[in-house]
């Protein structure tokens, strides 16, 4: 009797899979997950740039106090992802603190300057105008 109430649980916790994340390049991956449930999540990415209407000349970009690059071209709208010339983060999802100065290119001692937060989003790409 003992070994047949035995072999019913066996048979039917081995019938429900465990679900979770199945995607070993996801962040919050489940190595004991036999069933994707839809809940991975992935890094996301910002990307600074600026529009040429604003002649701002090589922008140096940091996050969290660590530069990550420096915009070196204008766009005249929003630049995809990675996009050459801008400056493309990419990040666990949260929110992270940036600044970024401008280089004196002309010599007349002004330069712009900016700070604030990013909201990075699972899989996502936020695209950041730096404007005045």
């Amino acid at each position: 009797m003992i070994s047949l109430a035995l072999l019913s649980v066996t048979f039917l916790s081995s019938c429900k899979k465990e679900e979770g994340c199945t995607d070993p390049t996801a962040l919050n991956f489940d190595p004991d997950a036999e069933k994707d449930n839809s809940s991975c999540q992935y890094k996301g990415k910002a990307t600074f740039w600026n529009h040429e209407s604003n002649g701002f000349c090589n922008v140096a970009v940091s996050i969290n106090g660590l530069p990550i690059g420096v915009i070196t071209l204008d766009y005249t709208g929003a630049p995809d992802c990675g996009a050459n010339g801008a400056v493309t983060y990419e990040a666990n999802p949260g929110a992270y603190s940036y600044t970024a100065t401008e280089e004196d290119c002309d010599g007349d001692g002004l330069v712009s300057t900016w700070a604030g937060t990013i909201n990075i989003t699972s899989n996502g790409c936020l695209t950041q105008q730096l404007t005045q």
